[in-house]
């Protein structure tokens, strides 16, 4: 058996640390450590994370009426706004790193990841 992760294919603490240096500065890690360290409750922040590690379904939850109708309703915007069109992990991390809506005194983290388990459960409850 050999470590990937070194030329030779020995481990040593050195590579291992490389490894993981590099791969943390790759987007998708940025976007699991804004999720880990996002302040909310657990079971959203386990949903967040099952959402863009495509463990669900959530195109089809974003693209929903009721969802469009719900965010645009809370958050104020229509549905030209890109809140409704980015890539799901473009948007997860927009909503996670974003204070556009802080101005009317508004946490966007948490009222994002909120707003997604509430989307989340009522979607389960149109379906099952």
């Amino acid at each position: 058996m050999a470590w990937r992760a070194s030329p030779d294919g020995s481990f040593s603490v050195s590579s291992a640390y490389s490894h993981i240096a590099d791969r943390s500065s790759s987007p998708k890690w940025l976007l699991f450590d804004l999720i880990w360290s996002w302040k909310g409750p657990y079971r959203v922040l386990f949903l967040l994370w099952r959402m863009v590690s495509i463990g669900l379904p959530t195109n089809e939850q974003r693209d929903c009426s009721w969802a469009r109708q719900f965010c645009s309703l809370l958050l104020g915007i229509d549905d030209s706004h890109p809140f409704f069109f980015a890539d799901l992990h473009q948007w997860v991390m927009a909503n996670l790193q974003d204070n556009q809506f802080t101005g009317r005194g508004r946490d966007c983290p948490l009222l994002f990841g909120l707003t997604v388990e509430v989307i989340w459960r009522q979607r389960n409850l149109l379906i099952f």
